[in-house]
C-alpha cells in the first residue's frame, strides 16, 4: 500500500528541526514499511513507501518546492484513449507552485495530495483532490506538522500518543458515509 508522510516546521526554531530530524531518521529505520525521502529541505520532508508505478508515485516537484503523491491525469485528454497517468516535467511543476495549486486543481484530475511550498516566504500548502480519495489526516507534534496517509505509520514511531474521542466514534458508526473533519482522535484531524 502507498504511504505518505510531510513533515513541516520552522527551520529558524532550532527545537522543531531537530524534532523533524528525528521523526524524519525514525521513519526511515523504525518502520515495518521501506521508506525514502523524496524531499529534505528547510522546513518540508516528504517521505513515501509503497510506490507502484504506475498506480501510486510521488512526484517531486521542481526545485524541490513540494510534491504531489498518487496518481494524476490531464482533463483535457481525449476522452475516448485509455487513462494513462503523467508525470510533471518543469514547466508543469512550475505553474503549479506559480498558482499555488491552482493550476493543479484546474488541469488535472486523480487520486492525490498535493504538498506545495512557496518560494517567496517558504509557507507550505497541503492540497487534497477533489475527490478526497486519497487519505491525508493531520497532527501536530512538538512543532511539527506532520500529513499522513496511515495513523499507524505515527504510532510505530514510538513518540506519539493518541487518545480516543468515545462519545464521536459512537455517533459516527450509524453515520460512517459522513465525511467530516474530525476523527475518533482527539490529536488528529483529516483533511477535507
Amino acid at each position: 500500500m502507498y504511504r505518505f508522510a510531510v513533515l513541516v516546521w520552522n527551520p529558524e526554531h532550532a527545537q522543531a528541526s531537530a524534532v523533524a530530524a528525528d521523526l524524519q531518521e525514525r521513519f526511515l529505520t523504525a518502520s515495518r514499511h521501506t521508506w525514502q525521502r523524496a524531499i529534505e529541505c528547510d522546513g518540508l520532508a516528504v517521505l513515501h513507501a509503497g510506490v507502484r508505478f504506475p498506480s501510486s508515485l510521488t512526484m517531486v516537484l521542481s526545485a524541490d518546492a513540494g510534491a504531489v503523491m498518487g496518481r494524476l491525469f490531464r482533463r483535457d485528454a481525449d476522452p475516448a484513449a485509455p487513462l494513462a497517468g503523467i508525470e510533471l516535467d518543469v514547466a508543469q511543476s512550475g505553474r503549479i507552485v506559480a498558482t499555488r495549486g491552482e493550476h493543479l486543481l484546474q488541469r488535472y484530475f486523480g487520486r492525490y495530495v498535493a504538498v506545495i511550498r512557496d518560494p517567496g516566504d517558504g509557507s507550505v500548502r497541503i492540497l487534497r483532490d477533489p475527490s478526497g480519495a486519497m487519505p491525508c489526516y493531520l497532527t501536530n507534534y512538538r512543532g511539527v506538522t506532520i500529513a499522513f496517509s496511515d495513523v499507524e505509520d505515527c504510532l510505530a514511531l514510538r513518540v506519539m500518543r493518541f487518545s480516543v474521542i468515545w462519545a464521536f466514534v459512537a455517533a459516527f458508526v450509524p453515520y460512517s458515509s459522513l465525511q467530516v473533519r474530525h476523527t475518533g482522535l482527539n490529536e488528529v484531524t483529516e483533511l477535507q
